[in-house]
């Protein structure tokens, strides 16, 4: 679990605020930053890539998720901004990830994983402690912009990310949730200059110029189908794809009640396996998947929460694990 230093929490909160104050006063009167159900759920992709915002080459780290915290708001709830914010500790060192060219980049939502909406290269003074702050600018009018706060973690060989976004502040329509309708990119898949807004993801992520996800090859799962996250609506006996990552999972968080059949991916490069649990139940893959490999379990669920999880080396404390629902 990432270590949340307070002095980094407290630059980060400010470098943010200066970010999304663009009109003054009067914009905080006319902004009313109460989440709808759906911003307050809905989970947000970040990566680390190698390149920069313009040029984004393949996905060196996966984050994870952006998400609005939940439950009662407090204080000035009707005027207050809500950040949405992740905390990865991902394996590589401070050095090892400024010593060539790499940048943080947000998706509108695991459904709409071809869209973006924030991104800044990794870069600048380092702090007293170690510490970088970059900003990530806003990207397809998407009204987001926020910050990264990166920490060398106290193992020495590893790095704290920290990352916030939050509306920009006066901004026209700025704030609505997940504003998928907003966050289009241009025509061709990529906007010129600074907005670029197409990744170059594996074969598994890159979306189509329409903004989709690319669905599954037939006959085989391909490892990230976003088109199949949780929004969507299954049937029971479905296959559900699943993508492993270091270290993240990628999968629907909303699943029918009766047999389900995972198909799970390791998209990524150490071996993974998957691990469901809760009610009663707990099941695994036969056997541990190598980069590349697709496994297929299937299991019967009750109504009920969920944990599946990577239950190889550790993986699990590093990210890859998921609550899910079954309904």
């Amino acid at each position: 679990m990432p270590i949340r230093n307070p002095i980094a929490s407290f630059v980060a909160g400010a470098a943010l605020l200066g970010l999304t104050m663009v009109s003054g006063p009067a914009a905080w009167a006319q902004q009313n930053a109460t989440p709808t159900a759906e911003e307050a759920v809905v989970p947000r992709p970040v990566h680390i890539h190698s390149g920069d915002c313009q040029n984004l080459g393949e996905v060196v780290q996966p984050l994870n998720n952006l998400a609005a915290p939940t439950g009662d708001r407090v204080g000035q709830a009707r005027r207050a901004v809500q950040a949405e914010s992740s905390f990865t500790n991902v394996p590589m060192t401070m050095d090892a990830i400024l010593g060539s060219d790499h940048a943080i980049n947000v998706h509108l939502s695991t459904e709409q994983i071809g869209t973006y909406i924030a991104c800044g290269e990794i870069g600048g003074v380092i702090g007293p402690d170690g510490s970088l702050v970059i900003g990530l600018r806003e990207l397809n009018n998407s009204g987001y912009s926020g910050i990264a706060f990166l920490a060398p973690a106290a193992d020495g060989a590893s790095t704290n990310v920290s990352v916030f976004i939050a509306p920009v502040i006066g901004k026209k329509g700025g704030g609505g949730g997940n504003r998928a309708a907003e966050a289009t990119p241009a025509a061709g898949g990529a906007t010129a200059g600074a907005e670029a807004t197409m990744e170059t993801l594996p074969a598994v992520e890159t979306p189509a110029t329409t903004g989709a996800a690319t669905p599954p090859a037939a006959g085989g799962v391909t490892g990230t189908p976003a088109a199949a996250a949780s929004g969507t609506t299954m049937m029971a006996g479905e296959q559900v794809p699943v993508s492993l990552m270091e270290f993240a999972i990628t999968m629907p968080q909303t699943l029918p009640a009766g047999s389900v059949t995972f198909a799970v991916t390791n998209d990524g490069t150490v071996t993974h396996s998957f691990e469901i649990e809760g009610n009663g139940i707990e099941q695994s893959l036969p056997n541990q998947l190598a980069p590349g490999e697709t496994g297929m379990l299937t299991v019967d669920l009750t109504p009920g929460t969920y944990e599946v999880y990577c239950p190889v080396d550790g993986h699990r404390a590093q990210g890859m694990q998921l609550e899910v629902t079954v309904a």
